[in-house]
């Protein structure tokens, strides 16, 4: 009997999960229903098979949870990522300054030098160098070195360099301005009569080029 039951206990899986032959399940249902060890031990596995297919159900839930879970984080970072990447592109463009561009915006006409009657020195911009930002300033000696270069001798001074910068946005936009329009224009105080300076520049910093404005007497 035992040797028997040790048979059907190597079937019970079987039968437990419907896989075994018609002729082996019919063996199998015949000795369970006289066997209590045996239908006891059949009993353990339908129960334990439920438990796990509860298991796994409730696993698949957690991992689809996990899943969806991630995936908005994912995205938040990455929206994240890209809102700072462009917020800080449009700082850049917009905070940071480069040298105007002396052809594209006709500086040879839109920048110039007048001088009053009392002999005051202006720098007037008009047209497009209107939409400069800041202006640079620089000391120029004698030989031509400019504040800051090797040699430069502060007690040789001679003129003044102006330098027109806009906004790098300006690379986006650009504002058309009628050039001849007398209400188009800026004028900007330079030199007062009594300065021992005898010359204004426009000086070019990105081809190293100086423009005379200005040159006393002349």
């Amino acid at each position: 009997m035992q040797k028997y039951c040790d048979l059907i206990k190597d079937l019970l899986p079987l039968y437990a999960d419907e896989v075994c032959s018609e002729e082996s399940r019919k063996m199998v249902a015949a000795h369970i229903g006289e066997c209590l060890e045996c239908r006891t031990m059949l009993g353990k596995m339908n129960k334990q098979l439920a438990v796990n297919v509860d298991n796994d159900i409730q696993t698949l839930k957690r991992i689809k949870k996990r899943i969806w879970i991630e995936r908005i984080v994912i995205g938040l970072i990455v929206a994240g990522t890209l809102l700072t990447a462009g917020w800080l592109c449009a700082f850049h463009i917009f905070n940071t300054d480069q040298t105007m561009d002396y052809e594209k915006y006709n500086l040879a006409e839109n920048v110039y030098a007048e001088e009053d009657a009392q002999g005051n020195v202006w720098l007037v911009k008009k047209g497009l160098a209107i939409e400069s930002w800041i202006m640079d300033f620089n000391i120029r000696d004698k030989n031509g070195l400019h504040t800051g270069e090797d040699g430069f001798n502060m007690d040789e001074k001679t003129g003044i360099m102006v330098t027109l910068r806009e906004r790098r946005a300006n690379n986006f936009v650009v504002f058309h301005i009628d050039s001849d329009s007398r209400f188009c224009q800026e004028r900007t105080l330079m030199l007062e009569a009594d300065s021992v300076l005898t010359e204004l520049y426009y000086y070019d910093d990105t081809t190293d080029t100086e423009y005379l404005l200005w040159k006393k007497g002349e």
